[in-house]
């Protein structure tokens, strides 16, 4: 509901739904992040570039995740 189904990796389409949120005083906590084969969106290379998207292009300020070791490791790396 944040991204676009249609954003490629060079083209991230941010859905209004975000700057709405925001606009609102809300923070913005998506779910569910998963590593799973099959579950990476085709905008995505891996689960951390998702996390990178999600964090730093559509500014989210958490989420949530089955793999909260992989998205520890990538916030201590960010």
């Amino acid at each position: 509901m944040l991204v676009d189904s249609s954003s490629t990796r060079d083209n991230i389409i941010v859905k209004p739904l975000m700057a709405s949120a925001k606009k609102a005083g809300l923070e913005v906590h998506p779910y569910t992040f998963r590593a799973d084969k099959g579950r990476i969106p085709a905008y995505a290379n891996d689960f951390n570039d998702m996390m990178d998207i999600f964090y730093h292009q559509v500014k989210v300020d958490g989420l949530f995740t089955d793999f909260p070791d992989k998205a520890v490791e990538f916030l201590n790396q960010h």
